[in-house]
């Protein structure tokens, strides 16, 4: 690869499934706060009545304000391979792994329906939500892992001399990673 090389990988986008939970959920919370204005309000006086209706409003709009970033994050993906590294952005996480710590002929694409040992287990400092999994999590198996799971029929799972595994939902990510490496051998 020329000094300046850099390759742009496609990582899954999540799936409509995804905003429809989190849609549902935030419409679930501001219905609860309707709620809980109604039942406040029967027959308080007025004063008392605006003072909750502002109340209400304003934790709405904290909540609003409070999903907005989560929002932002779902369609926050990139994967590039530049001269000497791997950089991985999903979410609120990013990482840097040099291509030389990247253990590329142990790498492979893998379904976690047929790998369920590969299964992410406990998220120790990620999201998990139905259909999107980013961030750090323990895989069944007891490995650490760096993940960016939207499809998990086709999953790359790369190991690092780090000490964690990358398990990303793409299937480009290898064959662009075995052609960098033959460049730098040839």
């Amino acid at each position: 690869m020329s000094a300046t090389a850099t390759r742009s990988i496609e990582l899954s986008s999540p799936g409509r499934g995804v905003y429809v939970f989190l849609a549902t959920t935030m419409a679930a919370y501001l219905a609860f706060l309707v709620y809980l204005y109604a039942r406040s309000t029967d027959g308080a006086t007025p004063e008392l009545q605006q003072e909750h209706f502002r109340g209400m409003v304003l934790t709405a709009v904290i909540s609003m304000l409070t999903a907005a970033p989560i929002v932002w994050a779902l369609g926050r993906r990139s994967l590039i391979i530049t001269d000497s590294e791997l950089q991985l952005r999903a979410g609120f996480y990013r990482a840097k792994v040099p291509l030389s710590q990247l253990r590329i002929d142990e790498a492979s694409v893998v379904s976690l329906f047929e790998r369920g040992d590969l299964g992410p287990r406990w998220r120790t400092n990620g999201i998990r939500l139905p259909g999107y999994r980013v961030g750090w999590f323990r895989l069944r198996n007891g490995d650490r892992a760096l993940l960016y799971l939207t499809d998990i029929t086709r999953v790359t799972r790369l190991p690092t001399a780090k000490g964690f595994v990358l398990m990303l939902s793409t299937e480009a990510l290898l064959p662009a990673l075995r052609t960098a490496k033959a460049r730098d051998v040839g």
